[in-house]
């Protein structure tokens, strides 16, 4: 696609010989993405990848960084988004039992700045950040503008299952699990039970 750029430093992979389908690679900052409407520019200090497959397709997929810095212009309308953190891991896996495009994805997230959370939880210390879900639907959204793949994901009734939300700020502790997808706007919409302790600012107002 012509409106689609990706831009990387240098990355060195490495494909061992008795497994041959375990790929493990370094990549060196910055990042420049952009599809037409969203933008994205990061920088790290470490960034390791890993993918593992069978004859089936993917098993499993990681992704760790160190001191990561993102800042994502165009996914909504106030302008930029900046996010940094000392450190985060993302896991994901094909869901064994559900089919269909449903994937088990693992977050964590030490030391995270995220605009809007000091005012939601209170405080100003950095965040540690956590989620276990399921991900389901996708399967065959094909390629496209980030708008366009989250209309299919919405058409074909994709949903976030999620077990546990968690963010811990000081002595501040949130945590929710529920079920959420996209609505004709794509704005979330769905259910969360919450529960949370020594929080103040906005969530702490209720």
């Amino acid at each position: 696609r012509g409106d689609l750029s990706l831009s990387l430093g240098r990355t060195r992979a490495l494909v061992q010989g008795y497994q041959p389908r375990h790929v493990i690679a370094e990549i060196e900052g910055p990042l420049r993405f952009g599809d037409g409407s969203l933008a994205v520019e990061g920088e790290w200090r470490l960034l390791r990848v890993s993918a593992r497959a069978s004859a089936g397709g993917l098993e499993r997929a990681s992704l760790e960084a160190e001191k990561p810095r993102l800042r994502v212009s165009g996914l909504l309308s106030g302008g930029s988004l900046a996010v940094t953190g000392e450190r985060v891991a993302v896991h994901s896996r094909p869901n064994g039992t559900r089919g269909g495009g449903a994937y088990d994805v693992a977050v964590r997230a030490t030391g995270a700045v995220v605009p809007g959370l000091d005012d939601l939880v209170g405080g100003e210390e950095p965040a540690d950040l956590g989620a276990d879900a399921v991900v389901t639907r996708l399967a065959g959204l094909g390629v496209g503008p980030l708008s366009a793949l989250a209309e299919r994901w919405r058409a074909a009734g994709g949903r976030v299952e999620a077990a546990t939300l968690s963010a811990v700020k000081g002595s501040r502790r949130v945590e929710a699990r529920g079920d959420l997808g996209l609505d004709d706007q794509h704005r979330p919409s769905g259910r969360l039970d919450l529960a949370a302790a020594g929080v103040d600012g906005t969530l702490g107002a209720f």
